[in-house]
């Protein structure tokens, strides 16, 4: 268990979202149109998930809500919090403000290529990094690259997006790389 208190825990997540969100305006500001709202940071006892992104559109684009963390879990899984929950949520934030949802249909995109280069990105931990990010070679994963940057898919990511794996930064196409092989 940890030793922090539970209120330095919970600014230490809140400073974590808003780094996240901060690295997510300066990545996108002037590539793509979009209007950064910041959502309000709740600590709650939660049935089961560990967090939530839940939202609105107020118009295209504009989105606004709260990120729920579980407050039972967070104590014990301190650091998992820091470097999985709070990126994971802040990515399906990030994700709705550039992408948004019109239909059902695309609600289940709610973890889809975009989410998880949002999440590669933010793993990255290094705006500096960002346009040019290589993504390591990961066993069962296969490689795809843009003009920008290497994600790694699963063969399900394949299959279910294959009519939607473009690049949030370029706008180009993800084609599948050989092994070793660089972006073009």
């Amino acid at each position: 268990m940890n030793n922090m208190k539970h209120s330095d825990m919970y600014q230490s997540i809140e400073d974590e979202v808003c780094r996240h969100l901060d690295l997510f305006d300066k990545w996108f500001k002037g590539r793509t149109f979009y209007q950064l709202s910041r959502p309000e940071i709740i600590f709650a006892p939660l049935t089961i998930d560990a967090g939530q992104c839940m939202y609105e559109f107020v118009e295209m684009n504009y989105v606004v809500g709260n990120l729920v963390f579980n407050s039972h879990m967070i104590p014990d899984n301190f650091i998992k919090y820091i470097e999985v929950v709070v990126p994971h949520e802040v990515s399906h934030w990030c994700h709705a403000v550039l992408h948004g949802y019109i239909n059902d249909e695309e609600q289940n995109l709610n973890h889809g290529v975009q989410w998880k280069q949002l999440m590669q990105l933010f793993e990255a931990n290094d705006s500096s990094t960002i346009f040019g990010i290589i993504a390591p070679p990961v066993d069962g994963l296969k490689q795809y690259g843009c003009s920008c940057c290497i994600i790694n898919l699963d063969e399900d990511d394949i299959e279910n997006y294959a009519d939607n794996l473009f690049c949030d930064h370029c706008q180009k196409e993800y084609k599948p790389l050989n092994k070793g092989e660089k972006m073009k």
